[in-house]
């Protein structure tokens, strides 16, 4: 009911797409890509019974660690839609991994990016946000989360989204829901603010065009990367949708 209740809501703020990312390879949850499967199957068919009318695609937020390469290229960690071209990572909330580069390097020579959730939640990061300037450009995509824009995670996550993206190291903004009630997704006050400060255009992208793209698994057009990021087709807003226990 729950999860029912949180794609209903998200529908409401004109979500046509979901990435359902539980946590992987966390030591806590025992996420598996066949529990994943199960449980996202199961929801389908729930939602399309209740006639909601979004469509939901496997993904995971994966903690980063040594050997992540090895197991995306076993498919122990699942990509985002399972296209095998994006990889959700998370690290810890104090400081960036020295090897984190290391990684973003590695999942590059299995033609992989890998997509670093909540940035702005780094204590690090939220001293000095040029720390993750070098990764960047290195390759690897900043995610934001839409709660952090809105001052909803706290004053330093919300003062570092800000710095981030001030110096153009956001990609995609998202929502990182867990439920209706506590975690509610705030993805359309997030649009308004982003709107304030970068432009329609940019905002759109970053809640459309550059989620759309990694949905298919094409390119991403970076902030300053010439080319407008605008999809192709329809406008989608799209959301990563991490629920912890949304495999078990």
């Amino acid at each position: 009911a729950g999860a029912l209740a949180l794609l209903e809501h998200l529908a409401a703020e004109g979500v046509t797409d979901v990435v359902a990312t539980p946590h992987m390879l966390d030591g806590r949850f025992e996420v598996t890509p066949d529990r994943l499967r199960t449980a996202l199957a199961a929801l389908r068919a729930a939602a399309q019974e209740a006639g909601i009318g979004v469509a939901l695609h496997p993904g995971a937020e994966v903690v980063a660690q040594a050997g992540l390469e090895a197991m995306v290229r076993d498919g122990t960690a699942v990509t985002l839609a399972g296209g095998g071209r994006y990889l959700l990572v998370e690290t810890s909330f104090h400081v960036v991994p020295p090897e984190l580069d290391r990684l973003v390097f590695a999942l590059a020579l299995e033609g992989v990016t890998a997509i670093l959730a909540h940035p702005e939640r780094i204590l690090e990061v939220q001293r000095r946000p040029d720390s993750l300037a070098p990764l960047v450009a290195a390759g690897m995509l900043l995610q934001v989360n839409a709660t952090s824009l809105t001052g909803h995670g706290g004053d330093g996550p919300r003062a570092a989204a800000f710095a981030l993206l001030d110096r153009g190291l956001v990609h995609l903004v998202a929502s990182d829901a867990h439920d209706v009630h506590h975690r509610p997704p705030r993805l359309a006050a997030a649009q308004a603010l982003l709107r304030a400060r970068v432009g329609e255009r940019e905002a759109d992208a970053l809640l459309r065009g550059r989620p759309e793209q990694v949905l298919r698994g094409a390119v991403v057009e970076t902030p300053r990367g010439g080319r407008p990021a605008t999809g192709r087709g329809r406008a989608r807003r799209l959301s990563w949708w991490r629920r912890a226990r949304a495999a078990m």
